[in-house]
């Protein structure tokens, strides 16, 4: 069963820190911090599969990592935490979502619908995407 857990500024626990550690170098543009964030948890089962985290930087809501555990199907559960990063942003309030790409990560904006942005967020390119996510998920 895949289910997820939201942390917000403050509130940490093992998995939380064992998978930041993890994935470090997906989350190289992530302030931690700042207070204004949201990490998410997607476990398959037990197993704390993927981490993803939203940052607020200059009045956006923009996704500053995204990682999967190796060995499961992993841009399915990236897919999944990056869709309910863009809803929690837009029921939040926000009309888009910004997301740092890392080399990895792109493929996966891009299939979101996340389109290259002329706007620099913590001196790296950002990409952006306008509106709510459908229900077209995995």
């Amino acid at each position: 069963m895949i289910f997820n857990k939201w942390f917000s500024y403050n509130e940490t626990n093992e998995d939380l820190l064992r998978l930041r550690k993890k994935f470090s170098k997906d989350f190289n543009s992530s302030d931690y911090n700042n207070i204004l964030i949201y990490d998410l948890i997607v476990y398959d089962g037990k197993n704390p599969s993927c981490l993803a985290r939203m940052e607020g930087i200059d009045g956006k809501f923009v996704i500053t990592g995204v990682a999967a555990e190796e060995g499961i199907e992993n841009i399915t559960l990236e897919d999944l935490s990056v869709r309910l990063m863009i809803r929690r942003a837009i029921d939040s309030g926000a009309e888009k979502v910004y997301f740092i790409p890392t080399e990895k990560s792109r493929k996966l904006a891009e299939a979101i619908g996340f389109k290259t942005s002329e706007e620099i967020v913590r001196e790296r390119e950002s990409m952006v995407r306008f509106g709510d996510v459908g229900g077209d998920c995995c």
